[in-house]
């Protein structure tokens, strides 16, 4: 049995609002995570696709709950804290599958067999003008355009919150990269697999991502988070949680 979760979470609402969300974001959902880990227990009849839309649920149930406490936070009187938000790029591993979670516009991606697949649509003005079944137009029928970094949907922006959330199987040496929009600004999907295949060291890798992010302006904060899914030689009783948030 293996679990393991890999959080990111981009402040908004100021910056003192802003790193409180992320933080609160973080910490919860790590302790979500955590008692799920010491509670699990997995039936031998069970079958997989039941364990599919119940890890679906799971997610869907921890980022409402983290929502819900956040915005409470957000909503009593402190002028600095004052619709307050964050962003969520969140991935959790359970057994042989991957629940990916997400709210606005930071990404996750999946880097298999030397190709990379975006898993989230971004929560925001921007994407979905460009979708040409949603435009939205003035009442004469024009176009109305709004600046790119309006999110959609945020973590304790409103009382609920509706995480886009998909479930897929994992295969060995599966890479998946989480990233706020301070990367994804700059750098191209294609850019992103050619310095991932570029180099063998993770490390190494989310370095040159974050120098190439900043070489093309870096007008926003850059957090990349880089996740390989390990053979079998894995201890299975190993659980590994990775949080990062940015504000």
């Amino acid at each position: 049995m293996e679990h393991a979760i890999a959080v990111v979470a981009d402040g908004m609402g100021g910056h003192r609002g802003g790193e409180v969300a992320s933080g609160m974001a973080v910490e919860l959902l790590a302790q979500y995570a955590a008692r799920r880990r010491k509670e699990y227990i997995r039936s031998p009849r069970q079958k997989l696709r039941q364990l599919r839309v119940a890890l679906k649920d799971l997610l869907v149930g921890w980022t409402q709950r983290a929502n819900s406490a956040i915005y409470a936070k957000g909503n009593r009187g402190h002028a600095l804290r004052e619709r307050m938000g964050t962003t969520l790029a969140m991935i959790y591993i359970e057994d042989d599958l991957l629940c990916a979670a997400h709210v606005g516009d930071s990404r996750i991606y999946r880097i298999r067999d030397r190709e990379i697949e975006v898993l989230t649509e971004d929560h925001s003005i921007y994407a979905e003008e460009q979708n040409p079944k949603k435009p939205q137009r003035t009442p004469d029928g024009r176009r109305i355009v709004r600046k790119r970094k309006y999110v959609t949907r945020a973590l304790g922006t409103k009382p609920r919150v509706r995480p886009d959330v998909r479930v897929d199987e994992i295969l060995p040496n599966d890479l998946y990269l989480l990233c706020s929009d301070g990367l994804t600004d700059g750098v191209s999907d294609e850019d992103i697999l050619d310095l991932v295949l570029r180099h063998d060291d993770e490390g190494e890798t989310v370095d040159a991502l974050v120098d190439l992010a900043n070489e093309r302006g870096g007008a926003d904060n850059i957090t990349v988070v880089l996740a390989r899914v390990e053979g079998e030689e894995e201890d299975e009783d190993d659980t590994e949680a990775i949080a990062y948030l940015v504000d």
